[in-house]
This record gives structure tokens, sequence and C-alpha cells, in this order.
């Protein structure tokens, strides 16, 4: 149970009921942090998440261009089905179609020539 009083202070109590009794097992006493810590803890989070999303994007890459090289067409497939996923469903088939790209899946290399995903789908 957290209990707040005027001056933002709070106690955050974990109790039992035993019987007609409750016993206090543990609590914490809370005290709000000043503005500056607040911040910094922010921008903190924010470069470990930032960190995160590099390290998924160039496994990501990697992949596409594993896949590129071993199975070209694969590539051109898994493209098209994330293509009509990120399409909004507009119950006609002879609707154009808008250009969306994952910005991870900006480009691949196949054959030594650079060619990108948007660009490998339209030859089909």
């Amino acid at each position: 149970m957290l209990t707040l009083d005027n001056e933002n202070k709070g106690v955050l109590r974990f109790v039992q009921n035993v019987g007609f009794k409750v016993l206090d097992m543990m609590f914490a006493n809370f005290r709000p942090s000043d503005e500056e810590t607040i911040k910094r803890h922010i921008k903190f989070r924010h470069f470990i998440a930032r960190q995160e999303l590099k390290e998924n994007e160039g496994r990501l890459q990697y992949l596409v261009d594993l896949i590129a090289q071993k199975n070209p067409s694969l590539l051109q497939d898994l493209c098209q089905q994330i293509q009509a996923q990120l399409e909004p469903d507009t119950g006609s088939e002879a609707a154009p179609m808008k250009k969306k790209t994952l910005r991870s899946q900006k480009s691949h290399r196949s054959n030594g020539s650079r060619t990108t995903l948007a660009s490998s789908q339209q030859g089909k």
C-alpha cells in the first residue's frame, strides 16, 4: 500500500493480513528527486534504448544481407509480404501501391551491385 503526504513524500508498505491483525512486513520511505537527477535518468534510458535499436538494426541488416546473398527470391517474397502488411487495406486490388520500406532494410548487396529493397521489388 502506498501513501503520500502533502509534501509529496510517500511510504510504501508491504502488509500481511493475519486473522484480525495487519502486520507490516516491510516499508520503504520515498521522497521526490530533484529535476536534474530525473533528467539524467531519462537521458541514460534514452541512450540505452538507442544503443539497443542500433544493435537490433545491425542484426537485421546482417540477416537481410545474408538472405540476399543466399536466396534473393526469398528476400523479395519477404519484402512483398512486409509491404502488404504495412499498406492499409483499401479493399481494391487495383489501388496503387505506396512505397514503404523498413528503415533498417534500406539496401542490400546482391551480385556485387547495390540495390534497394524497393527497387528489387519493382522488378517482379
